[in-house]
């Protein structure tokens, strides 16, 4: 049986730092994932474009019996971080705002986890209104338990099903590619996105063990294509092995965007932790001047 690592021992926000050349890897560096059946989170994730800092994470489980399957870390580029600080400000504050005050990021905080159409909206845009806002992030998944990618294949794509659901009372559009989309209106029935999501089934559903606590890396790219890797060798301090599985890229940003708001949005979420310290993460972010290099 899984065991859960005490509440007071998680964090409720991750806090953002800035790597330090010339210092390993230690506790400092490390976020308790939560359970004993994976090792803590490196604050950090090297990928081929660069360094992602952790913004938060949280275990993944299913039926009312609470079966732990995976924790879930979300990382962001180091360099998009002042950006999606500035559009978290610009969308929940307004448009002047360069930090939140405390009322502010309470206001804020609650918006975020909203499950109805206010928080759907904010998450939404941060992450279909690509005209205004691009960052660059990963999911980090490392299962409690061995798996395979068919089954975190139908659990991915029943995520992303459930997300396509125009907002109630939302004209239908497809165009996200307009300067101003209306991200609530967008719908998903086309032939387009029907080929994407068929695309990202193949790429995760290939016949392949996932062993406990191995790393499977789902990437977001700036234009909002998804990668997706997986390192068998268990490695955890950040770093891909030599041994990293480049598994395929769908390059419609829909698809990525609704696997997000899987974890991010709604009523129902894939891991209610994870979006409560990815949201932690964000609002912890506020707090100091946009554009404040952070961690410092």
């Amino acid at each position: 049986m899984d065991a859960p690592v005490p509440s007071q021992h998680l964090p409720s926000v991750v806090v953002v730092e800035k790597e330090t050349k010339g210092e390993g890897n230690n506790a400092a560096d490390q976020v308790p994932s939560g359970t004993t059946s994976v090792p803590p989170f490196p604050r950090t994730l090297k990928l081929e474009d660069g360094v992602y800092h952790l913004l938060g994470l949280g275990i993944r489980t299913v039926s009312f019996l609470n079966i732990q399957v995976y924790v879930g870390g979300l990382y962001v580029h180091e360099d998009d971080l002042p950006g999606l600080q500035m559009a978290v400000l610009k969308r929940v504050v307004g448009q002047q705002a360069t930090a939140a005050t405390i009322t502010e990021r309470e206001d804020m905080k609650k918006m975020l986890l909203d499950g109805g159409e206010k928080g759907e909206r904010v998450w939404r845009e941060l992450l279909l209104d690509l005209e205004h806002t691009k960052w660059r992030s990963a999911w980090r998944i490392v299962p409690t338990r061995n798996t395979d990618f068919q089954h975190l294949r139908d659990g991915f794509v029943r995520g992303i099903q459930a997300r396509t659901k125009t907002a109630p009372h939302s004209p239908a559009s497809t165009d996200i590619t307009s300067s101003s989309p209306d991200v609530l209106a967008l719908t998903f029935n086309d032939t387009s996105f029907t080929e994407s999501l068929s695309s990202f089934r193949n790429i995760v559903g290939i016949k392949r063990s996932v062993a406990k606590k191995k790393t499977v890396i789902l990437h977001r790219s700036a234009e909002g294509a998804l990668s997706v890797l997986f390192d068998p060798s268990g490695r955890n301090d950040g770093v891909l092995s030599e041994e990293t599985l480049k598994m395929g890229t769908v390059t419609d940003p829909r698809v990525s965007a609704l696997l997000w708001l899987n974890y991010l949005a709604g009523d129902k979420v894939a891991s209610k932790e994870a979006r409560e310290s990815v949201v932690d993460g964000v609002v912890g972010m506020v707090k100091r001047p946009a554009g404040v290099q952070l961690g410092v």
